[in-house]
């Protein structure tokens, strides 16, 4: 019987090979769009799943109920408390990320190497995550001071080669805690892409225990992320209960400060939440609407089966009553039926696995993340996903057309008496409509998602980005001296090409200094709230061209700046002044020193970070040995970029020798920014024209469809004197009447859904219902096309050739 079944199956896909290849088309590109959407979800969701024990570990979250803050930050003392204090704690670790030089003695030259992605990490860590070590033992690497663990990406970076040599090897680390000389210990595998924790460099914490730091307390130094491994994941509550009293104990005086554990699971997907991310942060809102988006694919490509399968309803009742007549049942043509939508899927399916791994490359390539880490659908989690979706699109998409068909009286049929039933054509039509509503909805939300990318990459940003070049600035040897770092500014200011320069502890686009609270003299702890610190020049602000609103900036002729600041407007506003005219000479308390600091100028608030943030309040301090430089280049040098870079370098380690020189451009790293909305609408913008593909094969096919069902009427309509407009018009309307009734219902969806994502930023564009019009008019235009081409060629076909057989 199943051979039979298999017979007749291949023999009406090879007899109409048009609505074949339209069919297995659009499952096809549905399935492959559906597969590749879940990889992403799959690998975005899949952080941290390679740590051993990842159960079993969380991180400390410190929460500020009075300034309703909180932060995945705590002080250095706190993680030996908890391992020693709490008894379903096995282990405790800190982290301190700290980017800095790394020098390495050559065989003919000591080479420098700027570091961002290294981390002060205590002995636990290591055993904690359980990173396997390709040489040397991971779990007591970072035991002894001064030793260092490196990935082996970072041993070829610096040695040339990650092989059991480079164990023993020194290194000499250059950062704001001086000079300090380690041991390599373990050679690390390279971390994997879905860890949030991304670092290249491990080095032992033992230079952090100081007795100095450790004076700091609970509540001092808030600058270490704390993870703990419980001895099992039954205990978190227990755990969790006991930190309230235990911070007590320890001398916490602040009631409004508590502490919580945070699941690693769920780190990736709320590191936004907590901020002070080790590495990338990932995004739960992306994650749902591109479940959400897989499976809109995947059942527009359904529905096309269903509308196409039903259309052809009426060339098979003449088979359907023959079998019926021969003895039939009804159950053997509902089993014929689905094996054809079974053979069908099959078919689909391996065409898109095909295409998914011939497009997946592409796709990390375009997203900038190796996203082939573990094919969703060959994990033990996805390991019934493909025979899911298969089972699933068979009877989904096969079950209501076989009853339908199977429906059939054969006496009706045979009669000629056959007739397509009202609800039949109410549901293509309403399958037709749910299609274009999924069409409408992605690309409206596509064009939202590139004019919000588009209005934060053109937006005012309060300061100059423009032909500013940022040095990092030199760290090693004499150049330390702020005598020796006023000599290099002043020598590079020199070059002719550089109009002006400054340096600065922060540099717009890439953080600040640090936080610390401030308030005015009269106000008690409570009314202190968090501030920005950025340390910078004289030279800094009008570099950047940020507009002083009053007051004056300051000076490097005065040798007392250090006792002066400037705010930021929404400082002023914060520390409760009511014009920036008055907030000037007032003095306030920054941080716990017992100085009070006067204000001598308020700035207009500019974007130190990207749109997605309000304005964070900043409080500016004067510093002269700020860690980045800052050049405007003069837009009038007749010289080459490259050649303006050779000159710059060449001056630059003349002047600070043995120090890297590494650079970038401010204007592009302000627009990497938004990499993470680039990735977003890209990803919308590929997988919205695969839904529109799939839309107008399924419309084409139906089309088609009406067409020859309708060729008669055609003829007898263009015997009569019909005109060629005239039948498009008829052929068309109804077509075109879904598709306006598709936006009519997807137009205040996608309006009120993007208003809701929206609210995520803290600037947006204008908007308006009316943004979505050239949406609808392209959807309309596609699917008028679509219809027409076809309605076109009918009303110019002869019709003596379609009455001749009537």
């Amino acid at each position: 019987m199943l051979r039979s079944y298999l017979t007749i199956t291949f023999r009406n896909l090879l007899k109409h090979k048009a609505f074949s290849l339209i069919n297995i088309g659009g499952l096809s590109i549905g399935l492959s769009g559906c597969l590749l959407v879940l990889q992403y979800v799959g690998f975005e969701s899949s952080y941290d799943q390679l740590v051993p024990q990842k159960e079993q570990i969380y991180r400390l979250i410190t929460h500020d109920d009075a300034r309703d803050n909180a932060f995945a930050l705590t002080s250095l003392v706190i993680a030996p408390i908890l391992e020693n204090e709490l008894p379903e704690v096995a282990m405790a670790t800190r982290l301190f990320p700290q980017g800095g030089t790394v020098s390495v003695d050559g065989e003919h030259e000591t080479k420098a190497f700027k570091e961002e992605q290294t981390l002060y990490a205590d002995a636990h860590f290591l055993k904690i995550f359980g990173y396997p070590a390709k040489h040397g033992i991971a779990s007591s690497a970072l035991e002894a001071p001064g030793s260092v663990a490196l990935t082996v990406s970072a041993a070829e970076r610096f040695f040339g080669r990650s092989d059991e040599s480079v164990i023993g090897k020194q290194l000499t680390r250059y950062d704001m805690f001086g000079q300090q000389q380690y041991q390599v210990t373990a050679l690390l595998e390279n971390l994997p892409p879905n860890a949030h924790i991304q670092a290249e460099i491990f080095f032992s914490f033992h230079m952090l225990e100081s007795e100095a730091l450790k004076g700091w307390g609970l509540e001092g130094w808030n600058a270490f992320p704390t993870y703990v491994m419980l001895h099992n994941q039954a205990a978190i509550e227990e755990a969790e209960g006991k930190l309230p009293a235990l911070a007590k104990k320890y001398g916490q005086e602040d009631d409004h400060i508590h502490y919580s554990f945070q699941p690693l699971a769920e780190i990736y997907l709320d590191a936004q939440q907590w901020g002070n991310a080790l590495g990338p942060t990932g995004s739960p809102q992306q994650i749902y609407s591109f479940t959400i988006l897989a499976y809109v694919i995947l059942l527009i490509g359904w529905i096309n089966y269903i509308n196409l399968t039903t259309a052809r309803s009426a060339e098979r009742i003449k088979e359907v009553g023959l079998r019926k007549i021969m003895g039939g049942s009804r159950r053997i043509l509902i089993k014929q039926f689905l094996t054809e939508t079974f053979v069908l899927h099959l078919i689909s399916l391996v065409i898109a696995i095909t295409i998914f791994q011939g497009a997946l490359p592409f796709l990390s390539n375009l997203l900038d993340k190796d996203i082939r880490q573990g094919i969703v659908f060959l994990q033990s989690a996805y390991g019934p996903l493909l025979l899911l979706v298969l089972f699933t699109g068979t009877m989904l998409s096969g079950l209501y057309p076989a009853i339908l068909l199977s429906s059939f009286a054969p006496g009706l049929v045979l009669k000629g008496k056959f007739t397509t039933s009202n609800p039949g054509i109410m549901l293509r039509k309403g399958l037709v409509v749910m299609q274009f509503v999924a069409s409408i909805f992605l690309l409206g939300s596509t064009l939202i998602n590139y004019l919000q990318l588009e209005f934060m990459q053109q937006a005012n940003l309060g300061l100059t980005t423009d032909q500013i070049l940022v040095l990092d600035g030199p760290t090693i040897g004499e150049s330390l001296t702020s005598e020796r770092m006023l000599s290099i500014k002043n020598e590079l200011a020199k070059l002719p090409f550089v109009s002006a320069l400054s340096s600065s502890g922060s540099i717009p686009g890439k953080g600040y200094n640090y936080y610390t609270s401030a308030q005015q003299p009269n106000q008690d702890w409570q009314q202190a709230n968090s501030y920005a610190i950025v340390e910078i020049d004289a030279f800094f602000l009008p570099n950047y061209e940020i507009t002083l609103l009053a007051g004056r900036n300051f000076s490097q002729a005065l040798h007392t700046e250090k006792d002066n600041i400037v705010i930021n407007k929404t400082a002023m506003q914060r520390l409760g002044f009511a014009s920036a005219e008055q907030t000037i000479g007032q003095q306030i308390r920054v941080g716990n020193a017992e100085r009070l600091q006067e204000i001598i100028g308020v700035v207009d608030d500019y974007h130190h970070a990207s749109l997605k943030e309000a304005f964070s309040p900043i409080i500016f301090n004067y510093q002269t040995q700020g860690g980045a430089l800052s050049l405007k280049l003069s837009s009038t040098s007749s010289l080459s970029l490259s050649e303006i870079m050779d000159q710059i370098k060449t001056r630059f380690l003349t002047l600070a020798p043995g120090n890297p020189f590494t650079y970038f451009f401010l204007d592009e790293h302000y627009a990497s920014l938004y990499q993470q909305e680039i990735q977003e609408g890209t990803l919308l913008t590929i997988f919205s024209c695969i839904a529109i593909i799939i839309a107008c094969m399924g419309l084409y096919g139906l089309t088609s469809l009406t067409v020859q069902q309708r060729t008669k009427e055609i003829g007898i309509r263009k015997v009569l004197g019909a005109t060629v407009l005239g039948m498009i018009h008829l052929l068309t309307q109804d077509f075109i009447g879904l598709i306006l009734l598709a936006a009519t219902i997807a137009v205040p969806l996608v309006y009120f859904t993007m208003h809701q994502w929206l609210e995520n930023y803290a600037f947006t564009m204008d908007y308006s219902i009316y943004l979505f019009t050239p949406v609808v008019l392209m959807i309309a235009g596609l699917g008028l096309a679509t219809v027409g081409w076809q309605a076109y060629k009918a009303a110019q076909a002869n019709p003596a050739n379609s009455l001749r057989n009537e």
